[in-house]
């Protein structure tokens, strides 16, 4: 009677026959049960009312036992639920046969305990599966389908874009700003993994401090126990080794500066080939995609052009040979190389040696000095470039980091402007019906649990640490 109220001009008519809304082909005239173990099957026609809208009896009375049978017949009984009529009698009603008659005259016959077959000829809402959809610790993702699955009856058939359910159209509406996210976490997780990079090698540097500071005193140390010179001739040879194993350091310095900047020349190489490797990933990805929307592949196409290519290759010629020069590995190279420096070391030691002890232990400070020294100037390049672009980088890390977060979250925008625009049909003819129509309500709400997401911080993954973010 109260829906009444609300559809009058749908549930009254005045006439002498009533109208015939319904589909004969979709209406069950009879459920027919025949065979089985249990007598009171047997035989036993149940006729079924064309405008059937509920089965009434008291508890105990067949009710859902009538529905599960004619939800078998109908291919859409769910196998899974334990809690159904069938599941619970299975051992009495296997092999009972259901006949179902249509208004039509067609039929449609199944067996209890044979597989379900051919296309679902009805919906099945069981008992079960309603309490699930009202119970409130439900998570509700069979109601949220149900609801989707009303919105997608709606739509405009060619805004379906071909999709069979909600949830491939949504796949197929949002799946660019989804890839777009993918790639924005993927962003943020590099970021991250650069900023702490950054802040670890920044708490090393007062160790640094503290080891040039160590290094500094063992040098002093180590140059008040160098043996004084016996001859004018020794004392010169000496300031000689000093000097020369000075301009051994510096030559070393520079050969690892060298293979320094080979390395970030190979890593160049390996990134171009990889960035090669995923553009023809992506052209032959574009190129299909291209195809299917009916244009012919010789008419668009994408190309990779790297501009001065062959001048890395110079350059990691270049190096190489630079290298190679410095050690003394190239005949006819004029400059101080770091094998001519180490021989003429040797040579002026062996000049003025007045015995093998002292020579000896000479050697091993003078050594020990250019490593310290070495050392020192290592870490005091170090400390220089952790205090300066470093500690930039790491600042302007914060403002990529933020614009990277801003990006994921207006990608989450742009799907649920999506979403709005789906749900618009339905929102529309809402808004349009009586009064218990318009207090329903389709919304999407951003749910982010802040105290939870930092309760995790330490435990999960960097994503799961950007939000924990609910799109309803």
């Amino acid at each position: 009677m109260r829906q009444t109220l609300y559809e009058p001009e749908e549930r009254v008519y005045i006439g002498q026959q009533c109208p015939k809304y319904y589909d004969s082909s979709r209406v069950i005239s009879q459920a027919q049960l025949t065979g089985g173990l249990f007598p009171a099957f047997q035989n036993l026609p149940v006729e079924l009312n064309p405008g059937l809208v509920a089965v009434i009896g008291p508890k105990g009375s067949g009710k859902s036992a009538l529905a599960d049978l004619i939800a078998y017949a109908g291919a859409a009984y769910p196998v899974d639920d334990k809690t159904t009529f069938l599941h619970r009698a299975k051992d009495y009603v296997s092999g009972l046969q259901i006949e179902l008659s249509w208004a039509d005259g067609k039929s449609d016959r199944a067996e209890i305990g044979a597989a379900q077959k051919g296309q679902q000829l009805c919906r099945y809402l069981s008992q079960s599966f309603v309490e699930r959809l009202c119970s409130d610790d439900y998570r509700g993702a069979d109601l949220t389908k149900e609801i989707e699955g009303v919105i997608f009856g709606h739509l405009d058939p060619t805004d379906t874009l071909n999709a069979s359910s909600f949830a491939e159209l949504r796949e197929l509406r949002t799946r660019d700003a989804s890839r777009v996210r993918i790639s924005i976490a993927a962003k943020i997780n590099s970021l991250i993994a650069e900023d702490e990079q950054l802040r670890q090698a920044l708490k090393t540097v007062p160790e640094k401090k503290k080891r040039i500071e160590e290094l500094d005193k063992e040098q002093k140390g180590l140059e008040k126990q160098l043996p004084e010179a016996r001859t004018e001739s020794e004392a010169q040879a000496q300031v000689k080794v000093t000097d020369l194993r000075q301009h051994l350091m510096k030559l070393q310095t520079v050969v690892g500066s060298h293979k320094q900047n080979l390395l970030r020349i190979e890593q160049l190489e390996n990134k171009l080939a990889r960035f090669r490797v995923d553009f023809n990933e992506f052209r032959a990805e574009f190129l299909t995609s291209v195809q299917s929307v009916g244009i012919p592949a010789d008419i668009v196409d994408v190309e990779l052009t790297v501009k001065g290519e062959s001048a890395i290759a110079k350059k990691k010629s270049e190096t190489q040979m630079l290298i190679e020069m410095k050690e003394g590995k190239v005949a006819g190279f004029t400059e101080p190389t770091i094998a001519g420096v180490t021989d003429e070391i040797a040579k002026t030691e062996d000049a003025v040696a007045v015995d093998q002890a002292r020579k000896t232990q000479t050697q091993q400070l003078q050594k020990r000095i250019s490593a310290i020294l070495q050392e020192i100037q290592r870490l005091q390049a170090e400390v220089m470039q952790l205090q300066g672009p470093m500690m930039l980088r790491l600042n302007a890390l914060r403002a990529e980091r933020l614009g990277a977060y801003e990006a994921f979250f207006k990608s989450w925008q742009k799907e649920q402007e999506i979403l709005a625009e789906l749900y618009r049909p339905v929102q529309g003819k809402l808004s349009q019906g009586d009064k218990e129509e318009q207090k329903l309500d389709f919304y999407i709400k951003w749910d982010i649990d802040v105290d939870g997401w930092l309760d995790r911080e330490t435990h999960c993954s960097t994503l799961e640490r950007l939000t924990r973010l609910v799109v309803r």
